[in-house]
């Protein structure tokens, strides 16, 4: 009686580790679109600091991510990194999320906007970006009171402008000669989860941040040259211990 009891429940838990087995494959996509052909990968060794490398990459017809240039070195928030609002899914967020005035860039995945500088429109036909010039009217909106909060405006083209807080934009020569928004809390846009997050020059290797990722003015150079809108570049900031998590599912370099 024993034996058969033994058996039948050999049996049944065998049907159990398949039924189970199943049903807790992991089914993760990976959220980079699969038009997006370029993406700038940052790797911060722990989510506390706050300089790290940047690598080029790209893809064509192989579905495999191949290293373009040399690693650049760059800066980030003074804190860090915390998860941000982006491409990624919202459900593996554990831990710090990114907030307005907390000094940390975002982690995630992030489309990028229109390149921005003080250069006029006929000066970067070398470019394969949308392109912006900064005036004396642009401004970001960080105050979170704002109905314009986490949004590059022209000051002159808004009835009620209102707001206690901005960066005024054409105030940063040397670091916005060159800058590329990033889409960090765009859709939609949530008051209080961090605001003006871009890409730009650091004027100085060890100056840190309020949230965006600097670098030299060479580099953020080679970069603009290289990004094109018609391959859906996208920003990739992750810790380590992030990177080694998502790096299958996520179909990472």
């Amino acid at each position: 009686m024993n034996k058969f009891i033994n058996k039948i429940s050999f049996i049944i838990s065998f049907i159990l580790i398949l039924s189970f087995g199943c049903s807790n494959k992991k089914t993760e996509t990976s959220p980079i679109p699969e038009n997006s052909q370029q993406i700038i990968l940052l790797i911060a060794e722990n989510p506390d600091t706050s300089f790290a490398f940047i690598q080029r990459y790209e893809k064509s017809t192989d579905p495999l991510w191949k290293a373009i240039g040399d690693k650049m070195p760059v800066s980030f928030g003074r804190n860090g990194l915390a998860w941000g609002q982006g491409l990624h899914p919202q459900n593996i967020m554990t831990g710090l999320i990114k907030k307005e005035g907390d000094g940390k860039s975002p982690a995630g995945i992030f489309t990028l906007g229109k390149v921005m500088g003080y250069s006029p429109q006929n000066e970067v036909e070398f470019l394969n970006m949308p392109y912006e010039m900064i005036t004396d009217y642009t401004e970001c909106i960080d105050d979170i009171k704002s109905p314009y909060y986490n949004q590059i405006i022209l000051n002159d083209t808004v009835a009620t402008r209102g707001w206690t807080s901005s960066e005024r934009m054409w105030r940063y020569t040397g670091w916005y000669d060159w800058l590329i928004p990033v889409n960090h809390n765009c859709k939609p846009i949530q008051k209080g989860d961090g605001s003006c997050i871009f890409i730009h020059i650091r004027m100085e290797p060890d100056e840190t941040t309020a949230g965006c990722t600097v670098m030299d003015s060479a580099h953020i150079y080679k970069l603009i040259q290289w990004l094109d809108n018609n391959r859906k570049p996208l920003l990739i900031q992750l810790t380590r211990e992030q990177y080694n998590t998502f790096k299958e599912p996520w179909k990472l370099p």
